[in-house]
């Protein structure tokens, strides 16, 4: 049975390299993918913009910066925690 990323990281199996190779992979991989859903989207400096669901901002913040404004929406909870 193949362990989980969890268990090799409290077992101390992968090194900081390893570590941190996972971090760039998934760096890009969330860069990829604004970069995807602005091509998708394709937001005009006129455009109001709605984001259901929207966390902490990973997309909405850099959409932002090509349309008129982005409304955020998300649970009141994880609000709360983004305000800390």
């Amino acid at each position: 049975m193949q362990e989980s990323y969890s268990d090799l990281l409290c077992d101390k199996k992968l090194n900081d390299a390893e570590i941190s190779g996972r971090y760039s992979f998934q760096v890009n991989e969330q860069k990829n993918t604004i970069n995807n859903v602005i091509s998708i989207i394709n937001p005009k400096s006129t455009d109001n913009i709605l984001d259901i669901g929207s966390g902490i901002g990973n997309m909405s913040i850099p959409i932002s910066y090509l349309c008129n404004s982005v409304t955020c929406i998300d649970s009141e909870k994880l609000n709360n925690e983004v305000k800390k």
